[in-house]
């Protein structure tokens, strides 16, 4: 009998815990990949003719998918078969189509990359939009698109999608199932031994697994802490720039927006990427991969499953940022969702009530703020009627202010001509359109 290890790296609650996480951060990614999408499709003749807005909207439909997949396909497609980790409810084809929908998280992961390199030639070497659209983007689609499908075909047709050993529940590439690690002898707590030469799934094209692995870690994350760099530099130098010589801060304003925009989805990778990234070297770059702790690995783990599904809700947040700021500042933060089929009518039709009151206050506000404008004792010359006796003051010199009593009229006031101005005496018209509350804007774009 062989000596074996224990390869249970996790206990049965911690298990149903990872397993079940992704059930609760991929809705909110799912949600906010389906607002970029509407957003910019609503708009689609103005916003795609923009690169930043077909990157954005290229890089939440890859996480859309992969969302669906991780919601749809979940857990339970694990094989149910001792060798792919606890029994599962699925097969090895189950765990196959899983891997493939989880396969296009690698397009999120390149589109944003090439976000970053977009920013970049952007603040840093000023490049116009159409020599991006040129010279950059279609590289951005092959990479972002084309790649991870790909990739994505070859692991399910040459059998490399296995049950991940550290992540229960996901099915991705792997190029052993998960009690066949480093070709070394694996035993369960039950005691059943399994050898190497039962571990063939996926073990011919080790390489090619481990080529997409370093692909992903020197491509990727050169691209993402590069930009990073230059980004924070470029906008350091301006600074410096503008305090040295006294230039116009418009420039710099511009430039500071664009930096926070493009850092914000820096930090948004690195929040949803680090974990997994960290977890994968621990596990791959140990002889032992139990020699770092499984309590270490079990925490890397549960920051995997929380934050690799939101990639698409922090998105959405930073892209919708700028617009949620301006609304907040007008009161409006919810009217983008009268946009929404269905949902807009019934959201007008709860306001209506609410704007009603707000124009009877306006209106009795407005009422008051004339009122005290107004002499003291003095009629309301808005309202005095055309034959009044009473001429408005504004007509009448201070030195030649009559002195009416009750049964008397006022003088007639002559011009030039010799004949009276009867004209100047009529009262102000109200030229209002009787609407006393301000014109309510229509909803916002939010795109």
């Amino acid at each position: 009998r062989q000596e074996c290890i224990s390869v249970d790296l996790y206990s049965s609650a911690q298990e149903n815990l990872l397993a079940a996480l992704p059930y609760l951060t991929s809705p909110l990614s799912l949600v906010g990949s389906s607002l970029i999408i509407w957003a910019i499709w609503y708009d689609r003749q103005v916003l795609l003719k923009l690169v930043y807005h077909r990157l954005v909207f290229a890089m939440s439909v890859m996480d859309w998918i992969n969302s669906f997949g991780m919601i749809v396909l979940g857990p339970w497609t694990v094989p149910a078969d001792y060798l792919y980790g606890r029994p599962g409810r699925g097969t090895v084809n189950t765990c196959t189509a899983s891997g493939v929908f989880f396969s296009m998280l690698t397009g999120t992961v390149n589109y944003s990359a090439f976000l970053a390199i977009s920013f970049v030639l952007t603040i840093r070497w000023e490049w116009k939009e159409r020599r991006i659209a040129c010279c950059m983007e279609p590289f951005a689609h092959f990479f972002g698109f084309f790649g991870p499908t790909v990739n994505a075909i070859i692991g399910g047709a040459n059998q490399l999608i296995n049950p991940l050993w550290e992540l229960p529940g996901w099915c991705w590439f792997s190029d052993n199932p998960p009690f066949c690690i480093h070709d070394k002898v694996y035993c369960m707590n039950e005691g059943t031994l399994i050898l190497p030469d039962e571990c063939v799934r996926g073990e011919d094209f080790e390489d090619y697994t481990t080529s997409i692995g370093l692909t992903f870690v020197i491509f990727v994350w050169g691209v993402i802490v590069t930009c990073m760099i230059l980004i924070v530099l470029k906008v350091f130098r301006m600074e410096r720039s503008l305090q040295q010589y006294g230039d116009p801060t418009a420039a710099l304003n511009r430039t500071r927006e664009a930096a926070n925009q493009a850092l914000s989805y820096i930090a948004a990778f690195l929040i949803c990427y680090l974990p997994i990234s960290l977890l994968k070297f621990l596990i791959q770059n140990e002889n032992d991969p139990l020699r770092s702790g499984k309590g270490t690995i079990f925490s890397f783990a549960l920051l995997t499953k929380i934050t690799v599904p939101m990639i698409g809700f922090l998105n959405a947040l930073i892209y919708f940022r700028k617009r949620f700021a301006i609304l907040i500042k007008r009161g409006q933060s919810l009217e983008f969702l009268t946009k929404i089929p269905h949902l807009g009518p019934w959201i007008v039709a709860r306001q209506q009530p609410r704007r009603a009151r707000t124009t009877q206050l306006t209106a009795i506000s407005s009422n008051r703020h004339s009122s005290a404008m107004n002499l003291p004792g003095a009629p309301n010359l808005a309202t005095a009627p055309p034959n009044s006796n009473t001429a408005p003051l504004n007509i009448v010199k201070p030195t030649q202010t009559p002195e009416t009593h009750q049964g008397e009229t006022a003088p007639k006031v002559e011009g030039n001509d010799n004949e009276p101005v009867e004209s100047v005496l009529a009262p102000v018209e109200n030229k209002t359109n009787g609407n006393d509350a301000p014109t309510e804007n229509g909803p916002p774009n939010v795109s």
